[in-house]
């Protein structure tokens, strides 16, 4: 904590690496200390370009679809299927990652399924219909329109929705098309310290917030262990595959594979060999005997599952699986005991939480976005008078603090840390730029709430 102080207070921004040089002899007396010292400053460092480079690519998309999503649910007829909070049940959940071991279980899942309340990541969504496997719940987390390709051919959901506030609009959107009747659920990523959360806290808005935990699949298993006090299992989640399929049957990913095959072309998917730093993992192969590979992305996620989880008692990883993550494994056949001793199912999972109607209805909303609006023109006008030169001392001063209270507007700027130290016009001319594109985002959104 002290050394991440310290990086706050000098601008981690200013920083690449670090390096620890001896000046005298008494670096000897503690050395260990020292390395430990210049380890967390590697660390912090590190953890900041990298977020940084999120950020970058990133922060604009999660902040215009947040405002489009709040605008969208803030309809009566939406806000009637829009929950702030998780489902409860008093049954194990199972949780359904997409890798390719899923396959090995699905027929287990078949017999069984009544027993268990299935929580499905969204790319394991199509291979389990495909096998006329309903899940109860379906984990969203992606911002960009890629994850429709995870329902195509599902044009309506026959499950309920567990969606970040900044997921793309349209898969929301399904959850209420086509005669579906499906209920959204709703938590809040803390991708970054950013005062956005906390001003939809102040006006009642925010749903439960998750730590940023990096793979849909991590954050399925945090929400499975909220929605029960039984055990967890999980299938699916692999973070390694066999050489040329990097999915389960039915994904996107295989599907796009099958479409591409022709003479000259095999369904093998050869990036998934070819792709830089895919390596074998070494003593790990799948039920068959084939060698398992893996990226450093899916190692990472790996590394962050089992720092996060690691020796819960209660979770367990049905095998056959991918990497080792640190919790005890279970057959299909010892599953199957634990499930069969249960008492019989008492039915679907209730829930408890509250309607987005009942949080905050379409006034609520629209104060908010309004309220956010007018902070962003007043940022763009006086702005405009720093450019012009008209503004003194104290009200650029007041002007910065005004600025910093927006953070998304120059987060995704590579060169700035979590807060601005001063502004000079160059920086101000792109803050201008994104003030500006966010009070369009929002007028836009204003639009989709119907007027009373």
């Amino acid at each position: 904590a002290a050394v991440k102080a310290v990086l706050d207070r000098l601008g981690v921004e200013q920083f690449r690496r670090a390096r620890l040089i001896t000046l005298n002899g008494g670096y000897r007396l503690n050395s260990r200390r020292y390395a430990e010292i210049h380890k967390l400053l590697e660390e912090e460092i590190h953890q900041f370009w990298q977020n940084k480079y999120t950020l970058m690519h990133m922060l604009p998309l999660w902040i215009k679809n947040i405002f489009r999503n709040y605008a969208e649910w803030a309809g009566e007829a939406a806000s009637r299927r829009v929950r702030f909070g998780l489902p409860h049940t008093t049954l194990p959940v199972l949780v359904a990652g997409a890798g390719p071991s899923l396959e090995q279980h699905l027929e287990f899942l078949q017999q069984h399924r009544s027993r268990f309340y299935l929580l499905a990541v969204d790319t394991a969504y199509s291979t389990l219909l495909e096998r006329g496997i309903h899940p109860d719940l379906v984990v969203v987390q992606e911002s960009q329109f890629y994850n429709l390709y995870d329902f195509l051919g599902h044009p309506r959901l026959d499950c309920d929705l567990l969606a970040d506030i900044s997921s793309y609009p349209r898969v929301l959107r399904l959850a209420g098309e086509h005669g579906s009747r499906s209920t959204v659920f709703l938590y809040a990523s803390e991708f970054s310290k950013i005062s956005l959360l906390d001003k939809l806290r102040s006006a009642d808005l925010l749903p439960p917030l998750f730590p940023p935990l990096g793979s849909v699949g991590t954050t399925a298993v945090r929400a499975a262990l909220h929605i029960t006090g039984s055990a967890v299992i999980i299938t699916g989640l692999d973070f390694a595959f066999p050489g040329g399929k990097t999915h389960s049957r039915a994904t996107p990913r295989h599907q796009l594979a099958l479409l591409h095959t022709n003479r000259l072309h095999g369904i093998e998917d050869m990036s998934a060999r070819t792709t830089k730093g895919v390596t074998p993992v070494p003593g790990l192969t799948d039920s068959f005997g084939e060698q398992l590979l893996s990226a450093p992305t899916l190692r990472r996620y790996a590394d962050n599952f089992s720092r996060i989880f690691q020796s819960m008692e209660r979770m367990h990883m049905l095998k056959p699986a991918g990497l080792p993550l640190g919790i005890a494994g279970l057959t299909q056949a010892d599953l199957s005991r634990y499930l069969l001793a249960l008492e019989p199912p008492p039915g679907k999972a209730a829930s408890s939480a509250p309607t987005l109607g009942e949080k905050a209805g379409p006034e609520a909303v629209k104060a908010f976005l309004s309220k956010e609006r007018a902070t962003l023109h007043s940022i763009y006008d006086r702005g405009t008078g720093f450019l012009q030169g008209t503004l003194t001392s104290d009200e650029t001063a007041l002007l910065t603090e005004e600025i910093n209270r927006c953070e998304y507007l120059f987060l995704h700027f590579p060169e700035t840390g979590y807060t601005l130290r001063k502004i000079e016009p160059t920086l101000m001319k792109r803050l201008l730029v994104s003030a500006g594109h966010y009070i369009r985002v929002i007028d836009e959104a204003l639009e989709l709430i119907p007027r009373s």
